[in-house]
């Protein structure tokens, strides 16, 4: 069997352009400027001219579409803490459906298409995206008892189709480029999850490797049927195959 070392490494960093990438459709829904804001789409279901005195006996109600909303965004941009852009997009589509039998918010059947992925190691463990993750999967996420959060949020059916991603870590840096990902199913929060759970259908991009003072290396990677946890700050992954290069690997499994 090949290298161990040679084999985790690469198929690791794929495995986080993955899951960093599948969190984009996540990322613009709730904070891009470049996208529909939900409280802006949901507006429209709201009833009008209902009296105050009415609301403060009934208690505040919510109306949410039963057959889920579709969305569609363009030019679609989000920066880091320091300005610089590090998740884009110039399509991207999905549709929202709210209020499932546990509370859910579920996003489904997404496609974004060039997105464009830059993520750097600011510090030891920690990264560019963070800041702006954080009203959504940090601390003002989380349940008063500080674990998981109270609000389940879901992802089924995401496509990204011609993606680019730079990975910036302090002793490397690693780059995906034409990456193609179905991501099946995703947990993204909701109480008793303490960290998101990515189920990946397959994935495939042109690795290339950091610089080793001689001419670029570039490998094929592909992943099929995976599963990507999130544990103590590192990617644990399991795929029942998996190639690098010219190798090909069967029930493949390792922490990155």
């Amino acid at each position: 069997m090949a290298d161990a070392r040679a084999f985790r490494l690469p198929t690791g960093a794929v495995a986080v352009l993955v899951f960093v990438a599948s969190l984009f459709v996540l990322l613009v829904l709730f904070r891009s400027d470049g996208s529909p804001d939900v409280a802006e789409l949901l507006g429209s279901y709201e009833p009008a001219g209902v009296e105050a005195r009415v609301q403060e006996r009934l208690g505040e109600v919510k109306l949410r579409p039963s057959a889920g909303l579709r969305v569609r965004g363009r030019r679609i941009e989000w920066r880091d803490a320091a300005g610089r852009p590090f998740l884009a997009a110039p399509v991207l589509t999905f549709t929202i459906r709210l209020g499932g039998p546990d509370g859910a918010v579920l996003i489904e059947n997404g496609v974004a298409r060039a997105p464009e992925v830059r993520l750097v190691e600011v510090a030891p463990g920690a990264w560019n995206y963070e800041r702006p993750l954080a009203p959504l999967l940090g601390d003002e996420a989380r349940g008063t008892d500080g674990g998981s959060s109270q609000v389940a949020v879901r992802m089924r059916d995401i496509r990204l189709v011609d993606g680019h991603v730079v990975l910036e870590m302090l002793d490397a840096t690693y780059e995906a480029r034409s990456l193609e990902a179905r991501l099946s199913s995703a947990r993204l929060t909701g109480p008793g999850l303490d960290a998101p759970v990515f189920r990946v259908a397959g994935a495939e991009a042109t690795l290339v490797l950091p610089d080793t003072g001689a001419a670029t290396v570039t490998r094929p990677v592909t992943m099929g049927d995976a599963t990507l946890r999130l544990v103590d700050g590192a990617l644990a992954f399991e795929a029942a195959e998996a190639t690098f290069g010219g190798s090909r690997f069967a029930d493949a499994r390792g922490l990155w």
